[in-house]
């Protein structure tokens, strides 16, 4: 071998290396910089809270909707409203220390984003299928909720962290059951 072909070969062996380099590290400040953005999902406004003493009728009204909603996509539709009227309930009452109700709501947002995708599936199974976008819009939905549980954790008071750590668990199976579908 002459020296000029050992010369490009070491030549090309360290660019090959200082690209390599480069793109590891490209690729990590994209990781963390994708993880640290915000999800770009707006909430509705959540009405009457469950503080208020005429909450009753609103969650009766909610039952009937959803018992008349026949369509399954239609059901799913009105559940992720609900499911997102939920949230912002819960942020709403989280920002007025109301730990116990917050927590309370989250919940309920999460029993309504899986029966999302119980109906969803019910739906697929009849040969009906969901609009991608509608499922995409549902999983940042999930998304969405599972940022502002993280935020929860960071502020709650003690005897609540294992119930958001909870709700964080079944946001995460509710949403890898959608991924599935």
């Amino acid at each position: 071998m002459t020296y000029m072909s050992m010369n490009k070969t070491a030549s090309f062996l360290i660019g090959l290396v200082f690209l390599l380099i480069f793109a590891i590290s490209f690729h990590k400040n994209f990781i963390i910089q994708a993880a640290t953005e915000p999800i770009v999902y707006e909430l509705p406004y959540p009405g009457i809270l469950p503080d208020h003493p005429l909450y009753f009728l609103k969650r009766a009204r909610d039952n009937v909707w959803v018992f008349f909603t026949r369509d399954n996509f239609k059901k799913a539709e009105v559940l992720l409203i609900l499911a997102d009227k939920k949230t912002a309930m819960a942020l709403e009452l989280a920002n007025n220390d109301k730990w116990q109700l917050s927590v309370s709501m989250m919940n309920e947002a999460n029993k309504h984003s899986a029966h999302i995708v119980e109906t969803l599936a019910l739906s697929k199974k009849i040969g009906t299928t969901p609009p991608s976008d509608f499922v995409d819009k549902v999983k940042r939905s999930s998304m969405k909720r599972e940022e502002i549980m993280e935020d929860f954790a960071e502020k709650i008071p003690e005897e609540f962290e294992k119930l958001v750590e909870a709700a964080i668990k079944q946001n995460l199976d509710a949403y890898n059951n959608l991924t599935r579908l």
